[in-house]
């Protein structure tokens, strides 16, 4: 027996607290990183811990919000957002592996 007759008249209100959920975790996370200006474009990214720093290429998909922990063992990280996640914009400048 399926209990989706009974969640269906709340729908619309999980989805909405949802929704409110995922904007204002977004914002948290966006005041945490920085925008870089470069000739491509912009790159997003984040420091954690203190430096020396070492630079996180994190896989796809992925953001500078992914640190793997290393922060937490005295490691200085700057992790980057990749090209269309986070607040780097995919572009024409930044398609490629060049970028």
């Amino acid at each position: 027996r399926s209990c989706f007759p009974l969640l269906l008249p709340h729908l619309p209100h999980l989805l909405r607290n949802q929704l409110e959920w995922v904007t204002a975790k977004r914002k948290e996370l966006e005041a945490q990183s920085e925008v870089a200006k470069t000739s491509k474009g912009d790159i997003e990214y984040r420091k954690w811990g203190n430096a020396p720093y070492m630079l996180l290429m994190p896989g796809t998909p992925g953001n500078c919000q992914s640190s793997v922990g290393f922060h937490q063992y005295g490691f200085g990280l700057i992790t980057v957002s990749r090209p269309g996640y986070g607040q780097t914009p995919l572009t024409e400048n930044n398609r490629t592996a060049g970028a």
